[in-house]
């Protein structure tokens, strides 16, 4: 079913995005435990890397999702 496929799509999309907020919320905590030159590098940093991952935007991916009768 293709309408499965996609929402199993858009479930491991959730399940990425989730890992990854919380990869980064997991940095902030740790940085704030480090001198305030390593934290602030670290922070700079942190701000610098979602450009490279992208948005994994699940929630429009959801609300765009067709159900079967929609199609």
């Amino acid at each position: 079913m293709h309408c499965r496929r996609d929402l199993n799509h858009i479930i491991d999309q959730w399940a990425e995005s989730n890992r990854i907020k919380q990869f980064f919320s997991d940095v902030e905590r740790q940085a704030a435990m480090l001198e305030e030159n390593e934290r602030a590098n670290l922070l700079d940093r942190l701000q610098r890397a979602p450009e490279l991952i992208g948005s994994v935007d699940a929630l429009s991916n959801f609300v765009a999702w067709k159900l079967p009768d929609e199609r």
